[in-house]
């Protein structure tokens, strides 16, 4: 029995999630000393890639495009598409709200389009990048190939997606008014966002979504985000609602306002994934 390697001689699963983290950590712990978390994502979202780069290469003996990552016109269309549906997500929460009447007072607020706007969307899309690498690209990955042998294609899908998107969910256990309703939605939402990088090997879409949804409700349509409140949105709305459906404090990702949206992202998603692998084939 080998203890490090398969019969491939690839690590074993325990061995890559043991040493991915614990060599990203030793990356990254510099950055700490940084006082801008924006500066801090910034540069450790080159060292991420670096350390993708070189594991794909060395230890997988392939290339990042494994772990969906392709530094192309494709990933740039994904992303956009992505933004899209994210902010269509959001932005149908806000309507079915408005329209069930749950909204106090709201106003437009002019002044939203400052620099400290434009810099949380360059942040949100340097936070999405690290979450959907790590937990939709490498994760996901490496579960869905070690799975394959024991449960076969379909039910390693499945259980890469649940297993993945479990963890995605406990990492937020830190944030603001998180509650057990928080942790199912999130890991559903990591589940949504699992789907395009099982449809297509890419995690452009994904990243776009991730960005997107959270810039959005934060930024765009004045609801919490994972306990965060809303500073600066474009839409100030007084919401009344009950928190079964907004989410309370946690924002809708800890209400059934957010499986609205996480369905709108789903339906649009694959949606999107079956028209592009199509016309890509043709």
């Amino acid at each position: 029995m080998q203890v490090f390697s398969n019969r491939e001689g690839q690590l074993h699963l325990f061995w890559r999630l043991l040493l991915f983290p614990v060599c990203l950590a030793a990356l990254i712990f510099p950055l700490l000393f940084l006082r801008s978390s924006l500066l801090q994502f910034f540069f450790g979202s080159f060292l991420l890639v670096g350390l993708l780069a070189g594991w794909a290469t060395w230890i997988d003996r392939s290339s990042i495009k494994r772990y969906g990552l392709s530094f192309d016109w494709v990933i740039a269309r994904d992303l956009f598409a992505g933004g899209l549906v994210g902010v269509m997500a959001v932005g149908l929460i806000w309507v079915v709200s408005d329209r069930l009447g749950f909204f106090g007072t709201i106003s437009v607020n002019r002044a939203a389009f400052d620099t400290l706007f434009w810099l949380f969307l360059l942040k949100t899309l340097l936070v999405a990048f690290w979450e959907e690498t790590v937990f939709r690209g490498f994760l996901l990955v490496n579960l869905l190939e070690s799975l394959s042998d024991v449960l076969g294609r379909q039910g390693a899908m499945a259980g890469a997606a649940l297993l993945s998107s479990l963890a995605f969910g406990a990492v937020h256990a830190g944030t603001s008014h998180f509650s057990i309703f928080a942790f199912m939605l999130l890991t559903l939402n990591g589940i949504v966002w699992c789907i395009p990088i099982l449809m297509t090997r890419r995690l452009g879409l994904s990243i776009g979504m991730h960005a997107l949804w959270n810039f959005a409700q934060t930024k765009m349509f004045g609801f919490p985000m994972s306990g965060n409140p809303p500073e600066g949105s474009l839409i100030v709305a007084d919401l009344k609602g009950p928190e079964a459906w907004s989410g309370g404090a946690y924002g809708p990702e800890a209400g059934l306002a957010g499986i609205v949206g996480l369905i709108t992202m789903l339906v649009l998603a694959m949606a999107f994934c079956r028209a592009t692998s199509g016309r890509q084939r043709s």
